[in-house]
């Protein structure tokens, strides 16, 4: 009778439900779910895929739960729109991001919401700051193209080339990496130097491209000049063949005429130095030929209108040049 009594009642109890807008058993409180306190807000977030996230799983900030989701809706551009409800003293910055995650391999799906910038969050989180992790079939998918035919075998056929190309090396091969380790050391030494290299690159750059305009004018300005050298290529070419010919024959004359002129050179060296030599008595004949014919004492021997003088004089050619030349042959 208790039985028959309970089946009666049942029908009755779930008309009630339905007229009160029932929805379904996902809309019946459960326990133990996510406290939302006494003022909760509504937090949207676009993601391109939902995967299989449903109504009532939790939301959390670094591992703690702030809410949960109250609805998944399809908007627009056929994205999925995950709408929450997180609790009111739990204030999320203008740039937080989301991330649809997993609490372990097989686990629950989760939202997980990673607060960033400053401010409050105002409106809905865009598509552009959500993501969501692998999944367990992506990861199997993955592994499955690694086995089967994938990167495994293409790993063996490398390691066994990398045997037999390294065979019987090991001493050339660890001598190699020495004189890397020597390199790469040199190379850290000289960190400081490279760097001031590419300030100075850099600063190459900046003044090229601050002198981009001039650079234009200059080349822009240059091609006439390239014309007019261009149509006097052949005078050019005739005038450096002409120059050519010229240090061909100025060499065969300095080389025929190289003895002549070391002797002529020598002849020159003895007779400056005889007139070295023969100094003094220049200095005297000059200071005599210019009061020539008295001698510079002349002027001590006249008194008034007449005076006394008893010169010899000898104009021989020999005696001549022995007094100017210091006997010079």
């Amino acid at each position: 009778m208790r039985r028959t009594a309970a089946f009666l009642l049942l029908p009755g109890l779930l008309g009630g439900l339905a007229g009160c807008g029932f929805e379904g058993v996902a809309s019946l409180p459960l326990p133990g779910g996510a406290d939302l306190g006494a003022r909760p807000y509504e937090v949207r977030i676009e993601f391109e895929d939902a995967l299989d996230l449903v109504p009532r799983s939790l939301c959390k900030v670094d591992d703690v739960t702030v809410g949960e989701v109250t609805g998944i809706e399809l908007g627009d551009g056929w994205r999925a729109e995950v709408v929450c409800a997180v609790r009111g003293e739990v204030p999320l910055p203008d740039a937080t991001t989301a991330l649809i995650a997993q609490t372990s391999l097989l686990g629950e799906k989760f939202v997980k919401l990673v607060p960033a910038g400053r401010g409050r969050l105002s409106g809905p989180i865009p598509v552009t700051r959500t993501s969501t992790s692998a999944e367990v079939e992506q990861v199997l998918s993955a592994a499955s193209l690694l086995v089967n035919g994938g990167g495994l075998d293409q790993l063996a056929t490398i390691n066994t080339e990398l045997g037999q190309a390294l065979g019987g090396r090991s001493a050339r091969i660890k001598g190699l990496l020495r004189r890397l380790g020597v390199f790469v050391a040199g190379l850290d030494g000289s960190r400081k130097d490279i760097v001031r290299l590419m300030d100075g690159l850099d600063g190459l750059t900046s003044t090229l491209a601050r002198q981009r305009g001039t650079i234009k004018e200059v080349a822009t300005g240059i091609g006439p000049a390239v014309k007019r050298l261009r149509r006097q290529r052949r005078d050019l070419t005739r005038m450096l063949t002409a120059l050519d010919r010229l240090g061909r024959t100025a060499t065969r004359v300095v080389e025929r005429s190289g003895a002549d002129t070391l002797a002529n050179l020598r002849h020159l060296s003895e007779l400056l130095s005889n007139l070295d030599r023969a100094r003094h008595d220049l200095v005297e004949g000059v200071a005599t030929a210019l009061t020539f014919p008295f001698p510079g004492s002349a002027a001590s021997m006249l008194r008034g209108d007449y005076g006394n003088a008893d010169i010899t004089v000898d104009v021989t050619p020999a005696t001549t040049l022995d007094n100017l030349l210091g006997g010079a042959r």
